[in-house]
């Protein structure tokens, strides 16, 4: 009898696992290039670019033109929802408290939201999230958070039962209350408000939207470019080193699209092992790897990057 009853919790609880999991759905937009995102076609305004960063490939705007727009509303449907973008603002002089809308969700101009940033005139900006739903509406205005520009970052904005919040790096910054209803269609933009004002200065790279409201634990990590939810690349990669040449230290970014053993090695020209990066098992993901040359001399290196029984090499430059 206990047995049967024991056995009967765990199948409920495998149940309302699997039924929780079904539940939660996530859409991922890459921003890898300019053509198509997903599975949209874009509309290119400007002359955006796509550049090699850490993180993989990212799309840049350049504040006065550039933008993408999207024939899509990742929201619709969804009555409680979690947004995530990892950008990086630029470096372009801008008027100090300068409105950038780097994404713009809209079903009508009374059902949108947006995420954007002020920039201010010490080279710094801060997060400002909206939500409007016909006759209610939000700003969460994140004047006191303020964050150097140049840098990669998280942004994260959360709705659920009448409240919004939204985050930078996991650090949840401000809350409000706001009524909100599911859109059903609408369009995206990236890099700009949808009416073609206030333009975006500084690279995007990946936009992911849930229907539900996240924990900041299970939010996108900022190093890595893909999760365990997202559509899984078609090849896997090995970037090359950034900076290079390089002193003393460098990055080594890579790509693996199925569980594998990797490892990650520098040799000199003669062949020999000067440091082992990475020895290990790794699942699909994006990967940033830190390698420190003070010890050696300037010159000509390969990094190896093995993954299973195939394995690539690119050189990097030394100089002290």
């Amino acid at each position: 009898m206990t047995v049967r009853i024991l056995l009967s919790l765990a199948q409920l609880l495998i149940v309302m696992t699997l039924f929780c999991c079904a539940q939660s759905q996530s859409e991922i937009w890459l921003i890898d290039n300019t053509d198509k995102i997903a599975n949209y076609s874009t509309q290119k305004l400007g002359d955006p670019k796509t550049i090699e960063t850490p993180r993989g490939l990212a799309v840049e705007f350049d504040g006065i033109d550039d933008a993408l727009i999207v024939d899509a509303n990742p929201l619709a449907g969804m009555d409680e929802f979690t947004v995530e973008v990892i950008f990086k603002p630029g470096n372009a002089p801008l008027p100090q408290n300068a409105e950038q809308r780097f994404i713009h969700i809209q079903e009508s101009d009374n059902r949108r939201i947006l995420i954007e940033l002020r920039v201010t005139n010490d080279n710094h900006w801060f997060l400002d999230t909206f939500i409007k739903n016909n006759t209610s509406s939000k700003v969460l205005y994140a004047e006191a958070f303020p964050h150097p520009i140049g840098e990669w970052y998280h942004a994260a904005l959360v709705y659920t039962n009448g409240t919004m919040s939204h985050y930078v790096n996991g650090v949840q910054e401000m809350t409000g209350n706001v009524q909100y209803e599911a859109m059903h269609s609408g369009q995206t933009s990236i890099g700009v408000r949808l009416n073609r004002v206030s333009w975006y200065n500084g690279a995007i790279h990946k936009l992911k939207v849930t229907n539900r409201a996240l924990t900041k634990s299970e939010f996108m990590s900022l190093f890595t470019g893909v999760d365990s939810h997202e559509h899984v690349p078609q090849d896997w990669k090995l970037c090359q080193n950034n900076p290079n040449p390089f002193n003393a230290e460098t990055t080594i970014s890579y790509r693996i699209i199925q569980p594998s053993l990797v490892k990650l090695s520098v040799f000199n020209l003669s062949g020999q092992m000067v440091a082992q990066l990475v020895n290990e098992y790794q699942t699909a993901d994006d990967y940033h790897s830190n390698f420190n040359g003070l010890n050696l001399v300037s010159g000509v290196y390969l990094y190896s990057l093995q993954v299973g029984a195939s394995s690539i090499s690119k050189k990097m430059l030394l100089l002290k």
